[in-house]
């Protein structure tokens, strides 16, 4: 919509450039790999399979000032927030053939 050119390589070089990852974080740098490979299908998609949606504007935080941070605007906003979040998906769970061993607490 917004047409802002991304990819996970950006992504992933944008946090690398912003995490200040040393030479120990093997751990870390491999999670940055893994959800800059896989935030769109497994994050976005999956919200939206579930009829959630995103406010229309993307907002461009972690900028950075004394280091670069993101280089395009990747901050989503659901419509209706967490709490929209949050009830969707227990609305959902109820649903699911094995709820009843399922409790909730919230």
């Amino acid at each position: 919509r917004m047409k802002i050119t991304d990819s996970p390589e950006l992504a992933l070089r944008d946090w690398h450039s912003f995490a200040n990852f040393g030479d120990a974080d093997h751990w870390p740098k491999v999670w940055a790999q893994h959800y800059t490979d896989q935030c769109l299908e497994r994050v976005y998609e999956w919200l939206r399979g579930r009829g959630l949606k995103f406010f229309p504007a993307v907002n461009w935080v972690e900028r950075g000032l004394y280091t670069p941070g993101n280089s395009v605007p990747r901050y989503h906003v659901l419509w209706g927030t967490g709490w929209h979040l949050v009830e969707t998906l227990i609305t959902q769970l109820k649903q699911h053939p094995n709820a009843d061993k399922l409790r909730i607490l919230h």
